[in-house]
């Protein structure tokens, strides 16, 4: 687990915040009083989410991504039998000369 925290362990230093601390360790070396890094940032930002956005947009198109009720089927428990009807009778005819009951 280390290999994904880096050398120091900082996953237990700053648990949630992580992203926040690489970008802003992406963006040291940059840092100026005289350049204002909003703008780079927000680029940064968006070109990462677009990123994002293609990459599950692929997955989507190539079906890989667990999108219908039959993906999650490998997790359900399988069905329980079910006991046969009792008492259960079958009249055939025309539905107008069926005896059902009335409301």
């Amino acid at each position: 687990m280390q290999f994904f925290q880096g050398e120091g362990g900082q996953g237990e230093e700053r648990p949630g915040g992580n992203c926040f601390w690489y970008q802003s360790e992406f963006f040291e070396p940059f840092k100026d009083n005289k350049v204002e890094l909003l703008v780079p940032k927000l680029v940064f930002l968006a070109l990462n989410l677009g990123g994002l956005a293609l990459g599950i947009w692929k997955l989507n198109t190539l079906g890989l991504l667990p999108t219908h009720a039959l993906d999650w089927g490998s997790s359900l428990a399988p069905p329980q039998k079910k006991e046969p009807f009792k008492e259960c009778k079958i009249v055939e005819g025309d539905a107008e000369d069926l005896p059902f009951p009335t409301d």
